[in-house]
């Protein structure tokens, strides 16, 4: 439930359209007194941002620090954001027919940076935004007024750049198949914009990344955080009888054969050397992979500027493998 102070606030901020800093500073206080953004708040921040500009840097900043912190830090266990979350937010950013790029899209880019883990259903919601922002004018963050449609300068690039690296989106720094092919599709929607450089970059070490680079260890997601909580709980507490019981559970023959089990330090290593050789597997260009990048690079019937470095850079990865 909303306080009727910050219900006022809200009115009063609202009403000319215009927020001073004054005025977020009040918000701050109101929201932030308890330590907790609830839902209930944060969707009365989305409602005041509807009737906001998307120019106000104090706003931007304590708006996108509100409705991340509910996300990741409201539910249980903290530091993840829930597919119910998720879809929340989605469903808030859409629901009047258009995305502000300088607030939305930060919040989007900055809860995946912050939590430990996401959705993937957010992270392709955080890419077709920066895809928006990229080919249409009106959801264009750049502040640059010769900047046109397609084109993809530094901004853009930067844009770019944070949504294949936010350490809860789909592989986190290591770029997915989705994200590889989001790049393609990038590429042959901006072709014959004159681009900035950092474009170019982005897009050939993106695609090197998903080629060369092993896929992450499986960071522990919501779900199973949740059962060794629940399992850690659930288990009694240890005493000198209990262990003994435990240890000769099911007599002499499972004790010996408990003892027979690796120890953690062995497993740890076995774990890091498996890792070491998906490393070495990873640093191969195998037919796999060869027969999907042909296959992209010929699936509009031309070779972009962006292609023929990505080309160039896997013979060079090739060479040196």
């Amino acid at each position: 439930m909303i306080s009727d102070p910050l219900l006022q606030l809200v009115e009063i901020c609202a009403a000319d359209g215009r927020i001073t800093p004054d005025e977020v500073a009040r918000l701050r206080a109101s929201v932030f007194r308890d330590g907790v953004v609830t839902r209930a708040e944060a969707e009365a921040l989305f409602a005041l941002n509807d009737r906001l500009g998307d120019d106000e840097f104090a706003w931007r900043q304590a708006f996108v620090t509100a409705i991340a912190d509910h996300l990741i830090d409201g539910g249980s266990p903290r530091g993840h954001i829930t597919r119910e979350g998720a879809s929340w937010l989605e469903a808030q950013i859409t629901a009047d027919g258009r995305v502000k790029p300088r607030t939305e899209l930060e919040l989007v880019l900055t809860a995946l940076e912050r939590a430990e883990s996401a959705p993937e259903e957010l992270a392709s919601f955080a890419r077709t935004l920066v895809s928006r922002a990229v080919l249409s004018k009106d959801a264009c963050t750049s502040d640059d007024p010769e900047r046109i449609p397609g084109q993809i300068r530094a901004a853009e690039a930067a844009l770019i750049r944070r949504a294949l690296q936010a350490g809860a989106a789909s592989g986190g720094i290591w770029v997915t198949r989705a994200e590889a092919e989001w790049l393609f599709t990038l590429d042959e929607a901006t072709i014959g914009h004159a681009h900035d450089p950092a474009w170019q970059d982005v897009f050939v070490k993106g695609l090197l990344n998903h080629l060369f680079a092993p896929a992450p260890d499986r960071l522990l997601d919501r779900e199973e955080v949740i059962r060794r909580a629940v399992w850690l709980e659930q288990s009694p507490a240890p005493t000198p009888l209990g262990f003994w019981a435990r240890a000769f559970a099911g007599g002499l023959r499972d004790y010996n054969g408990r003892l027979r089990e690796a120890d953690p330090a062995a497993m740890i290593a076995d774990h890091y050397e498996a890792r070491r050789h998906a490393s070495i597997a990873a640093e191969r260009f195998d037919l796999a992979e060869a027969t999907y990048i042909c296959a992209r690079v010929r699936a509009d019937g031309r070779r972009s500027p962006n292609e023929e470095a990505l080309l160039a850079a896997i013979e060079e990865a090739k060479a040196a493998a």
